[in-house]
C-alpha cells in the first residue's frame, strides 16, 4: 500500500462545515450548548476546554464553561453536575476528568447523565459501547476510527468495530 498523508485537520474543517449546515437546520432560537466543568487550572485541560468552546462557535453552537477550583469537593463537583444535568438550554456536558483531587473523579463520572455527556466517561456509556449498543465513544480513538474510514483504510483484528455511535435518537438533541 503506498503511503498516504492523513489531513485531519482538513477533514476536521469538512466535518465542521457539516455539523454547522446540521445546527442550522435545526432553526432554533436558541442554540445547543455544551457545557463544560473544569476542575483545578491544569493547562493542558484548559486548553481542551477552549478548544471546545471555540469549535463550538465555529459551528453555530453555544458553549458554557465552569471552572472550579483545586479544592473543589465532591459535593460541590456533584452539585455543579446536577445543575447541569437540571439545566433544560445544556444539551450536551464533558467533565474534565481526572480533576486535581482523584477523590471527585469516579463520582464526578457517574453522575453525568449519560443523555447529556459528550463522552465515553460515565461507566453506563462505557458499558453501552462494550456491548454494542449507541453510545458516544472516546474521542481520539473514535476520531482515529473515522478518519480510517474518510480514507478508506482498511482496520482488522478484534477491535476493528471500534467507532463512535450516534446516541440513541430519544437522546441526541439533533438528527
Amino acid at each position: 500500500m503506498p503511503a498516504i498523508v492523513l489531513d485531519g485537520k482538513a477533514y476536521a474543517k469538512e466535518l465542521e462545515a457539516e455539523l454547522a449546515t446540521r445546527v442550522a437546520r435545526l432553526n432554533l432560537q436558541d442554540p445547543p450548548i455544551l457545557a463544560t466543568i473544569l476542575v483545578g487550572g491544569r493547562p493542558a485541560s484548559a486548553t481542551y476546554v477552549r478548544m471546545k468552546a471555540n469549535a463550538c462557535r465555529r459551528v453555530g453552537m453555544e458553549s458554557l464553561s465552569i471552572t472550579l477550583p483545586n479544592a473543589t469537593t465532591t459535593a460541590e463537583l456533584l452539585a455543579a453536575i446536577d445543575d447541569l444535568n437540571a439545566n433544560p438550554a445544556s444539551a450536551a456536558s464533558s467533565s474534565s476528568i481526572p480533576s486535581p483531587n482523584r477523590s471527585t473523579s469516579a463520582p464526578a463520572s457517574t453522575a453525568s447523565l449519560s443523555r447529556k455527556t459528550s463522552t465515553a466517561s460515565p461507566p453506563t456509556a462505557s458499558a453501552a459501547m462494550a456491548m454494542d449498543e449507541p453510545a458516544y465513544g472516546s474521542a481520539t480513538p473514535a476520531g482515529i476510527m473515522r478518519l480510517f474510514r474518510r480514507y478508506q483504510i482498511p482496520v482488522e483484528g478484534p477491535r476493528s468495530r471500534c467507532r463512535r455511535t450516534p446516541a440513541p435518537s430519544s437522546a441526541a438533541p439533533w438528527p
